[in-house]
């Protein structure tokens, strides 16, 4: 997917969360709650224009994002980024070498996932 990437590539925060049941205590009522979990420096990763004219309505609103290969990143996390929350949908290995070195993660706005 990308070329080469160098470490300065890696420039920008975000912030990967599980989400947890907390009990308000004023109403007695169960309510999501984001738990931090990691913060890790991640690259974005751009499409040429070319490639952004074939992109569906649903792939215009996603966002992809390029970390070095961590295992703790799963697929239910919430990502913090450019100061929106995303839900993860795909993590993609970079399997260009023998070794992977990153993960390509695919991000869809939190508002637009059902549930």
């Amino acid at each position: 997917m990308a070329n080469r990437l160098k470490p300065s590539d890696f420039s920008q925060k975000a912030v990967f969360s599980t989400i947890k049941p907390a009990l308000d205590r004023n109403t007695g009522v169960n309510h999501n709650q984001l738990t931090p979990v990691m913060t890790l420096y991640v690259a974005p990763y751009t499409v040429n224009i070319s490639r952004q004219m074939s992109l569906t309505p649903e792939q215009q609103n996603q966002k992809v994002i390029i970390v070095r290969h961590n295992s703790k990143i799963k697929p239910d996390m919430v990502v913090t980024y450019m100061e929106n929350d995303y839900y993860i949908s795909l993590i993609s290995p970079d399997e260009k070498s023998n070794v992977i070195m990153y993960d390509y993660l695919t991000l869809n706005n939190k508002g637009d996932v059902n549930g």
